[in-house]
């Protein structure tokens, strides 16, 4: 038997049964010593008296009173509820010495009828975008008493209201997809509640995820690599695009699923920076970046380190290489001076570094050639730094007018040597210290020799530029005055062309370049006499080489030093 009520005060409560359905109405009085009476519609008639049913009632034989009477208990019994049976009742007694009651209303129970869910189709599903908000709105025919209303999404309350309707917006993420979402509509603590389910096909935009088959994202340069653009959707077809630093690199279409894949070959620095994968289809873009960085060794921006210094001053060593990463520098063998710490700084935001340091020689012996070897995690280069000791004196690069060459000779001044310059030159007067002994030049290009008073020649640092057509290539030959001949216009020659340059003596150390030659022969403080007439190299052979060349019309030759 069901008892339904909302209570309005203890002792006057309304009841809802279902027609066809019993129901007891419980006075809440105790009745021993006294009569209890039942009184109910219309207008309060007496349906009862003690524990007898008045006989006259049309509905008698639907109505009972029990309970334990020896306790006092006289309770109303309706049996097959139906619409005459709706009104007002009303137990009768006496407490003590005072009159009490107690009312009830009985209502015809209904449930909650003809619920509806907004713009589901036959499968009780409702499509939308994703990211596109969604209202959820069910609606009942309402019943009685009035129905609380909710919507469920799983286990999970997540809107109330009520009656009649409710309506639930959300934006709705990939998660909802196919989700369950259940209305409920219920007015009662024993009926199962009115309710509904559907589901939400989420039309998905693109989600994005490149993989790649490095286990980092460095690349070392010259190296293959590929990157795979991994997307999920329900909606096609797609169009993606591959961008490099916002740049289009690759672009297509695709009518069904597949893996996009980005091969990069033999990849180089300026393929560096941030690659994009974007996929779209007619509900929006998804998109994932990633980022390569292509290494490579460091790589000298020069050819030619060459610092001067004098003794006991540091040479400033500076060196700029192009690096990715940052590169370290370490000393790797030396001549004998003394080496600074190296600092590495970069050049403004570019992958240029300056590499600075300083070597201290101490000694005549420790100017020469040191070695650097700057390095990073993709391999290293070895550099050679060349210090040599600032001359006093100098020739002034001013006595020649070159086009477009610049040069600078410095020499240590002595007694007396010969230098043999081949040299693209305009004519024009040399200073004093220079006897141009070959004054009739056949043309713009021309081996002469010039007398200088010298017994220690030097090479000691050469400016030049090799541009055009121009070539320098410089000699010192040590000749006894015994041994000096001039010929018709004035130049010295060697006495036969048996005569050997077979004694070289220098104050330190220095640089012997051979015309014409690959290679280059370091003079040291002792005598090199042995070394030359190894060579057999004579001015006679010495002047040939220098004609040849210039007959041959060979405009380059490049000036080799250690």
């Amino acid at each position: 038997m069901t008892v339904l009520s909302t209570a309005e005060t203890p002792i006057h409560r309304k009841v809802y049964q279902k027609k066809g359905a019993s129901i007891s109405f419980t006075c809440p009085y105790l009745s021993i010593n006294h009569k209890m009476k039942w009184l109910g519609p219309p207008h309060f008639t007496t349906y009862t008296y003690k524990d007898s049913v008045k006989r006259s009632l049309p509905r008698s034989e639907r109505l009972s009173v029990v309970g334990n009477h020896s306790a006092g208990e006289y309770n109303l019994e309706i049996r097959n509820v139906s619409l005459v049976d709706i009104g007002e009742y009303r137990c009768m007694t006496t407490n003590d010495t005072s009159p009490v009651t107690a009312d009830f209303r009985l209502e015809l129970y209904r449930p909650p009828l003809d619920m509806q869910i907004a713009n589901t189709d036959t499968t009780s599903l409702i499509t939308v975008h994703e990211d596109e908000k969604i209202s959820l709105e069910c609606s009942v025919k309402s019943g009685n008493p009035v129905e609380d209303m909710m919507w469920i999404r799983g286990n999970e309350t997540i809107a109330v209201g009520g009656p009649e309707f409710i309506s639930y917006s959300f934006w709705p993420i990939r998660g909802d997809h196919m989700a369950n979402f259940t209305c409920v509509a219920n007015n009662s603590d024993t009926e199962i509640p009115v309710h509904q389910s559907i589901q939400i096909y989420i039309e998905l935009i693109p989600k994005v995820k490149i993989l790649s088959d490095l286990t980092t994202n460095d690349i070392l340069e010259g190296s293959s690599s590929s990157l795979k653009c991994q997307y999920h959707t329900n909606v096609h077809p797609i169009t993606f695009r591959w961008r490099r630093n916002h740049i289009l690199i690759a672009n297509g279409t695709m009518v069904s699923h597949k893996n996009i894949h980005l091969d990069i070959i033999n990849v180089s620095r300026n393929e560096s920076g941030s690659y994009e994968c974007l996929v779209s289809n007619r509900i929006g873009t998804g998109s994932d970046k990633t980022n390569i960085k292509v290494t490579y060794k460091p790589q000298t921006l020069s050819g030619n380190y060459t610092f001067e210094t004098m003794l006991n001053n540091p040479a400033k060593i500076l060196i700029q290489v192009e690096s990715f990463e940052k590169p370290i520098a370490l000393w790797t063998f030396s001549v004998g001076g003394t080496e600074g710490i190296w600092d590495i700084r970069k050049n403004g935001d570019s992958s240029i570094f300056i590499l600075s340091s300083t070597v201290v020689p101490k000694l005549q012996q420790e100017f020469g050639i040191y070695g650097v070897r700057v390095r990073n995690s993709a391999g290293s280069i070895d550099i050679k730094v060349n210090v040599y000791q600032s001359a006093p004196t100098s020739i002034n690069s001013g006595d020649f007018k070159t086009s477009p060459l610049a040069s600078s000779l410095r020499m240590a001044p002595s007694t007396h040597s010969i230098v043999s310059l081949n040299y693209e030159l305009h004519r024009r007067s040399v200073d004093s210290s220079f006897r141009l002994r070959q004054q009739n030049m056949e043309s713009e290009s021309d081996s002469s020799l010039y007398e200088y008073p010298m017994a220690s020649p030097v090479i000691e640092h050469f400016n030049y530029d090799y541009v055009d057509n121009t070539k320098l290539d410089v000699h010192f030959y040590d000749i006894c005055k015994e041994n000096r001949t001039r010929n018709e216009k004035g130049n010295v020659n060697p006495r036969n062309s048996n005569d050997t340059v077979n004694s070289y003596t220098v104050a330190h150390n220095a640089y012997l370049v051979v015309l014409g030659s690959t290679n280059s022969v370091k003079i040291r403080n002792d005598t090199l006499a042995a070394n030359f007439d190894k060579r057999k190299s004579s001015l006679e052979t010495f002047k040939k080489r220098n004609q040849s060349i210039k007959n041959s019309g060979n405009a380059r030759k490049r000036l080799h030093s250690i």
